[in-house]
């Protein structure tokens, strides 16, 4: 008898010792519960449009829910925002949009969102914008900043930064691994841009010229020999005797639009491409790594 009684005492203290151990303190405040709850966040995240939904990816991978807003520029430039519009993202963990006039409503919008749940990040904060030299209208907004900053990659750096920085405040627990593949994709990123900053080296006595304001921030960045022109004006002074000219586009009209200058100087082609909703910024710059190299290797054949 007195063994069996031992033996139920044993089990007893057993089982209470378990279910001490799943709301032992641990020294933190939190139960083991409590911290396996934190542990297993799962965050509502919205960009404005696919190259900012690309850029979170790189930095949460799996780990929570992303989604984005619209799918062409179109439809981007000229939303016009509602109350159910408002309500919605109000219901996010973070929203997230580029800034600098990409999105022309894009301020006015952040201001009339609710905030009491949602983290709202311009990820243009800090990076070096640029003018456009004339200001253009999208509904009632007007626009003054030129929005492709990206294509200058220290600012790309920066606003990876402000989503990666915002992602750590909602889920701090997680830190390292954000921080870990922040790095790992501006090794990346770098990569491309060493490779490109090779050919362009390659190609430094050509003058290049372009007149698409969204090119601006790439001509700048690689400190090109350019020339900016307009339909209207009078290059013959710059333009002459000069022999290796190469005519810098990233949309076809602007190719029509100035087939003359280039057939009266003998310009070049190269089509670069500028970020939109279709690829990641990383195949971006994959893609004119490619056309750029493509480009010097044509000339050299020429040659």
């Amino acid at each position: 008898m007195k063994r069996k009684i031992l033996l139920l005492l044993v089990l007893c203290l057993m089982f209470f010792s378990g279910c001490a151990a799943n709301t032992v303190d641990n020294g933190t405040g939190d139960s083991d519960k409590d911290i396996q709850a934190q542990e297993q966040v799962k965050l509502d995240i919205v960009a404005t449009d696919r190259i900012l939904y690309y850029m979170v990816k790189d930095i949460v991978g799996e780990k929570h829910n992303v989604d984005y807003m619209f799918n062409n520029m179109d439809s981007l430039l000229y939303f016009k925002f509602t109350d159910d519009s408002l309500y919605n993202i109000a219901k996010m963990d973070l929203f997230i949009y580029m800034g600098a006039s990409y999105e022309p409503w894009g301020a006015s919008f952040a201001d009339q969102i609710n905030k009491s749940n949602v983290g709202i990040i311009n990820a243009s904060r800090g990076v070096n914008v640029l003018p456009l030299s004339s200001e253009a209208a999208y509904n009632e907004y007007v626009v003054r900043e030129n929005p492709y900053y990206l294509l200058n990659y220290d600012n790309y750096k920066i606003a990876l930064l402000n989503i990666k920085n915002s992602i750590q405040d909602k889920d701090p627990k997680n830190r390292d691994i954000y921080e870990q593949n922040f790095n790992e994709a501006i090794n990346r990123t770098e990569l491309e841009q060493k490779n490109i900053i090779e050919t362009i080296a390659k190609l430094s006595d050509y003058t290049f010229v372009y007149s698409e304001e969204r090119l601006e921030y790439l001509v700048n960045y690689y400190s090109l020999n350019s020339i900016k022109v307009m339909a209207d004006g009078d290059y013959s002074d710059a333009l002459k005797n000069k022999t290796k000219i190469v005519f810098l586009y990233s949309d076809s009209n602007s190719l029509s639009l100035y087939q003359g200058l280039i057939n009266q100087y003998d310009m070049g082609t190269l089509e670069l491409r500028v970020y939109s909703n279709d690829m990641k910024y990383e195949d971006m710059l994959l893609v004119n790594e490619g056309l750029l190299e493509a480009y010097y290797n044509s000339v050299n054949i020429k040659q």
